[in-house]
């Protein structure tokens, strides 16, 4: 049941995503954090700049304590530009 609440609270449809981030962004996702859901290949995955945003600045994104992503962990955008750097920490 948690898992379900965060991917509602965090959804966004396709045709209000964001084509452009200005600026730095920090995603930090941690405790005991769930993305994705079993037997579903497009869910699980967390972007740091978005799934096809660009983003002209840097991104940081960090995963901590017993976080379980079931997909693949990306510092910039599945299909968006980065323009400075990326950095992804994974720690206990």
């Amino acid at each position: 049941m948690r898992n379900r609440r965060w991917k509602n609270f965090f959804h966004v449809e396709p045709s209000k995503k964001a084509e452009l981030v200005v600026g730095t962004v920090s995603l930090t996702i941690n405790g005991a954090s769930v993305i994705g859901t079993d037997g579903s290949p497009e869910t699980g995955n967390v972007f740091g700049g978005g799934e096809s945003s660009t983003v002209t600045g840097n991104i940081d994104v960090t995963l901590q304590g017993s976080t379980h992503v079931k997909g693949d962990v990306f510092g910039g955008g599945n299909e968006g530009a980065v323009t400075g750097n990326t950095e992804v920490i994974i720690k206990d």
